[in-house]
C-alpha cells in the first residue's frame, strides 16, 4: 500500500480485537513517529502493559463521567463506551513542558504514527483524554515518561474488530483556493 492509499483508508478505530500487535509493527510505527516534521523535541511511550493500560482506561472514563464537558459526559454514558476502546497498545507522544510547539510536534508524529499503522493492516485512533490522566504523578512513573516532559497526544494501535463508535464524516466542503 502506498502513502496515497493509507490517507485514504485510514480511518478512527474504536474497537480493537484481543490480539497483541507484533514488535516488528511496533517498531516500524514509533520509527515513522520520529520522523515526523517536528520544530524541538518528542518522546515516545508505548504500553503494552494490560493492567495498566486498564488503570488509563478506568481512570479516563471516571473523569469523563465526572466532568463538566458535555460531549465527555455524553460518550461515557453510551452503553459499552470504554476510553481506550480495548486496544492493545497506546502511545503516548510527550514534548518537553511548556515548549511552545508541543501541539504541532504531537500532532505531526501522531499522523505519522496512524498512516504507518494503517499502511501495516492495522487501526488507530488518535485520542486526547488518555494524555489528561498520564500526566499525573502515579502514571508519569508507572509509563516511564521522562522528566520535565509532558503528554500531548496518544494513538491508539491495534488489530480492528469492529465500529462500536466510529462515525462517518463523509465529503466535507471546507476548501477554497485563492489564485
Amino acid at each position: 500500500m502506498n502513502v496515497l492509499e493509507a490517507l485514504e483508508k485510514r480511518r478512527s478505530v474504536r474497537w480493537y480485537e484481543d490480539r497483541p500487535v507484533e514488535q516488528e509493527k511496533l517498531d516500524q510505527i514509533v520509527k515513522f513517529g520520529n520522523k515526523a516534521p517536528i520544530s524541538g523535541e518528542i518522546h515516545l511511550t508505548v504500553i503494552r502493559n494490560p493492567q495498566l493500560l486498564k488503570k488509563i482506561n478506568d481512570t479516563v472514563a471516571d473523569m469523563m463521567r465526572n466532568s463538566d464537558n458535555e460531549f465527555m459526559k455524553s460518550r461515557i454514558a453510551l452503553p459499552g463506551y470504554e476510553p481506550l476502546y480495548d486496544a492493545p497498545v497506546l502511545i503516548v507522544v510527550s514534548g518537553p513542558e511548556g515548549a511552545r510547539g508541543n501541539g504541532a510536534n504531537g500532532a505531526c508524529s501522531a499522523m505519522n504514527m496512524i498512516t504507518a499503522a494503517t499502511g501495516l493492516g492495522l487501526g488507530s485512533c488518535y485520542v486526547m483524554s488518555p494524555t489528561m490522566v498520564i500526566g499525573r504523578e502515579t502514571f508519569r512513573k508507572q509509563a516511564g515518561l521522562p522528566d520535565g516532559f509532558e503528554p500531548i497526544v496518544g494513538v491508539l494501535i491495534g488489530y480492528k474488530a469492529g465500529d462500536r463508535f466510529g462515525r462517518d464524516r463523509g465529503e466535507l466542503n471546507n476548501i477554497n483556493y485563492v489564485d
